[in-house]
Parts: structure tokens; C-alpha cells; sequence
């Protein structure tokens, strides 16, 4: 700890001249404040290293033990570095001194040694989810439980497919001989039950001074009033917050009959926005992407706005707002709302695109233009809005992974995989966000999309963070 806390304290200095110029602000508050956060990763593997089910009363003792540890050497670290290179300019002893967390790690002697010298850290230890980092050792994130204990990766470059265990699991096999069924405390996210995952990250809170980044994962199948429960008793429990992941639901609108209002229909990426049943609409989340244009009409001017999937890049609603002079009100929220619809409905993009730009001309738009020539790209408000629709549209899908037609990436996989079939006959469940490399189910974990694979497809390592 004590080396891996030094280098982060230097970092800061290492860091101070590559700061922009322009946030003079940033850089004085590094060197005010000189946050750190060191954490930790494998927390899952070391619980079944150790014989211990992820949640339970044992792992719940064990680890507060652990973090309480951790966080006494944090503070008796940062005294020690505050001795040899001066306390951070902001620090105040009194007030430290008087916090809940501080007086819970202290004796007597430690906290008579902060008086003298102060801290040279104002913040000490963060959980993050280390996504990255354990990937690459093999590992479990931060405080996350493993997702799975075991998958098949495929790797479209190399056009094979091998299987991928925990190390955790590979090390049991090694050490006992034992190639049979895993004990009981070799367990995955989908097998805690969310009040263990509370529990855990509650306990791990009492001991940390910043934030914990851990996700609850559920069930397709859990219902409203459980989610209620959860946060409830994460509330109870004091918990600065909680991440949670309900299977099949992030970014994925659920499709809607207006006729019924009763009826919903689960539907795959790959059917979605081009082979909806008539009366069909996607419902869209409030996680949207939102672009916008200042336009200028032959009245005045508006202002174009467009929100697309945050994942996709695809364009789900727009709104369009005039200026104190732009035209009528009610007319552009009426052509803004059928937009939306038409987009939520399956209707190409390229054909409101085209509709718009057949709109024929307006005698104050093109007087405008020839007078001040100040007007947007268009003859009319229409044809305005629509050549800004196609230039935001452009835009924003070049900043996300899937603006490549996903037929054709399918198409490919199956012509790497040699599996023409595999795709077609995979049942649709829930909705469930597929992987735009290879199709794969994506999994939540530390606040990422990741696509590890399941028992059915093999995963490629693709992944999104929020």
C-alpha cells in the first residue's frame, strides 16, 4: 500500500506542467487539495480464495476487517508522507480530526502524530471498478463479484474461439487436482442476492473515504416493488449510492401498440427500426444524446434539436423551438412530434429526410435570402430542418461503435464463425443489448457494457462505459 499510495502522490506532481494552461483552476486545486484514491481489484477471487461465499455473514466479517486495515495504514501512510514532503496547503487538523471516519481509524498515538504533521492526501482510498486492469491479469473488478466463472471468447481477427476461466478457478483445479463441480462459494453476480450486495458494499463504505463503484445485477425477472425494496434498504443502510442493472432493460426501449396500450413485443436489435409491426413504437429512455441547430427562416429563427440513443447513435426524437420571431408555434411542435414518431416507428431516417426536402419553397424564405442572404441551408422551414436533420445525423454517428450496418457485421460473423444459423436461431430474451461486434449478450459491471460471452456466443472483450 505504502508504495503504490507514494506513487500516486507523485503523479500529481509528474502531472501539474500537462495540465491545460486554460484551467488554472484544476491545477490549483491538485495542488490545494492532492487527491488520491487508491483501491483495489480481485476482491471477488480472494473471497473464494479463501473459502468464503461473496455475501455472506463470514465474507461480511473478513472484509471488515480487511478495509479497516487498509484504511488505518492509508492514514498512518499519509501522516508519514506529510512528515518528509509538508501536508497539503488546504488542510485543516481540527476538522479532520472531528470526522467519523478519521476518529474510527485512529489510537491515540496516531492521531497525536496528525496533529503535528497533518496529512499530505486530503482524500485516500476509492473503489473503482478497475474493468480495464483486471481484463488484463486475469482478475475480478474492484469489489465486483465475477460475472461469469467461465466463457468462450471468440477473436474475430484470428477467426477462432477458445475458452476463457477465471484464474481463481484454474489455480483451485491446480492446487486441489479437482477437475469436478466447484464448492459452493465459487459464485457468480447472477447467484448473490442483492441484499448480500448491499450488505457488502455497506460494510466496505464504513471504511472508505471517497466513492465505491460496484453494480447490483438482477434478474429480468424482478419486479418494481423488489427495485423499491433495494433502494430502500440501501437507505437504510447509509449508503452514499447504488448502482443497479436489471437484465434486458438498459437502453432498450420496450415497443408499444398505441391501439391497446396493453400489448408490448419484445423485439432484437436486429429487427428494430426497420421491421416493426404497424403500430409499433419504440419507447425511448430519458438516456439520450442530445445536438442542435440555430436556424434562420425567412420569420427569424429556430432552434433544431435532436436526441438519439446513447449506445447507438440512432436519432429517436427531436424537438424544435422558435425565437421570439421564427414562425408558428404550434405547427413546428406538431412537425417536431410527428418526426419523433415517425423516427420511433421504424420509418428510415433518409426518408424524413427526403420528405422535408421536397417541401416546396416559402415566399419568405427565398425573399429572405435574396435580400440578406442570411437563411439556412433550405428554401423553406422544412427543407431547413431537414438538411440539418441529415447533417446532425452524420455527425453524431460517427462517434459511436455501431454506425456500421449491423446486418452486415452479423453477416460477417457468421461467415468467420462458419455458423449461418446461429444468429437466426437464437431466441429473443427480454430485449437483452446485444454486442455491435459480434452479437453477443453484454453484460453490466463497474458502470460498463462489456461483452463477455455466454453459453451460447462467444465474446469479444467490446465494451462502453458511462
Amino acid at each position: 500500500m505504502t508504495i503504490s499510495a507514494n506513487a500516486l502522490d507523485d503523479i500529481i506532481d509528474e502531472n501539474l506542467d500537462r495540465l491545460p494552461k486554460a484551467l488554472s483552476e484544476y491545477r490549483q486545486n491538485a495542488v490545494d487539495w492532492r487527491n488520491i484514491g487508491l483501491g483495489v481489484f480481485n476482491y471477488a477471487h480472494a473471497l473464494m480464495a479463501l473459502g468464503l461465499t461473496y455475501g455472506s455473514p463470514e465474507a461480511i466479517h473478513f472484509t471488515n476487517q480487511l478495509f479497516d486495515i487498509m484504511m488505518r495504514r492509508a492514514i498512518k501512510d499519509n501522516i508519514e508522507r506529510a512528515k518528509v514532503k509538508g501536508c497539503y496547503p488546504m488542510c485543516q487538523t481540527n476538522l479532520i480530526k472531528e470526522s467519523e471516519i478519521f476518529k474510527k481509524h485512529v489510537d491515540a498515538e496516531t492521531a497525536n502524530e496528525f496533529m503535528k504533521y497533518g496529512f499530505r492526501n486530503c482524500s485516500l482510498l476509492s473503489i473503482a471498478p478497475t474493468g480495464s486492469i483486471s481484463t488484463l491479469v486475469g482478475g475480478s473488478g474492484g469489489i465486483e463479484p465475477e460475472f461469469n466463472l467461465s466463457y468462450t471468447r471468440k477473436t474475430d481477427n484470428l477467426k477462432e474461439s477458445y475458452l476463457v476461466v477465471s484464474q481463481v478457478v484454474k489455480d483451485y483445479r491446480r492446487i486441489t487436482g479437482d477437475n469436478g463441480e466447484l464448492p459452493d462459494y465459487f459464485i457468480n453476480s447472477g447467484e448473490i442476492p442483492w441484499k448480500n450486495r448491499i450488505d457488502t458494499q455497506s460494510v466496505i463504505q464504513d471504511h472508505i473515504d471517497t466513492a465505491i463503484s460496484s453494480t447490483v445485477n438482477l434478474p429480468n425477472s424482478c419486479t418494481l416493488a423488489e427495485v423499491e425494496r433495494l433502494y430502500l434498504y440501501a437507505w437504510e443502510k447509509g449508503l452514499k449510492g447504488v448502482t443497479i442493472y436489471r437484465d434486458g432493460c438498459k437502453r432498450e426501449g420496450i415497443l408499444i401498440n398505441d391501439n391497446t396500450k396493453a400489448e408490448s413485443k419484445n423485439i432484437s436489435k436486429e429487427e428494430d427500426k426497420t421491421s416493426l409491426p404497424r403500430g409499433y413504437i419504440l419507447d425511448v429512455s430519458d438516456d439520450l444524446v442530445g445536438a442542435k441547430r440555430k436556424l434562420k427562416n425567412g420569420c427569424g429563427s429556430i432552434h433544431f434539436e435532436v436526441y438519439s440513443d446513447e449506445l447507438t447513435g440512432e436519432p429517436l426524437e427531436t424537438f424544435i423551438n422558435i425565437g421570439s420571431e421564427g414562425g408558428c408555434e404550434r405547427n413546428s411542435q406538431f412537425e417536431s412530434r410527428l418526426m419523433s414518431l415517425a423516427l420511433r416507428g421504424g420509418i428510415p431516417i433518409e426518408a424524413i429526410i427526403d420528405a422535408g426536402k421536397s417541401v416546396r419553397p416559402c415566399n419568405a424564405y427565398v425573399n429572405r435570402t435574396r435580400k440578406y442572404g442570411d437563411t439556412s441551408k433550405g428554401t423553406s422551414c422544412p427543407s431547413a430542418i431537414a438538411y440539418a436533420l441529415e447533417e446532425l445525423y452524420a455527425k453524431t454517428k460517427d462517434r459511436f461503435v455501431d454506425d456500421a450496418d449491423l446486418d452486415e457485421i452479423i453477416e460477417q460473423v457468421q461467415a468467420d464463425s462458419g455458423c449461418s444459423k446461429c444468429f437466426e436461431e437464437q431466441p429473443i430474451e427480454h430485449s437483452t443489448p446485444r454486442c455491435p461486434e459480434c452479437g453477443s449478450k453484454l453484460q453490466m459491471e463497474g458502470g460498463c457494457v462489456i461483452c463477455k460471452g455466454d453459453e451460447s456466443h462467444g465474446g469479444c472483450g467490446w465494451s462502453k462505459c458511462d
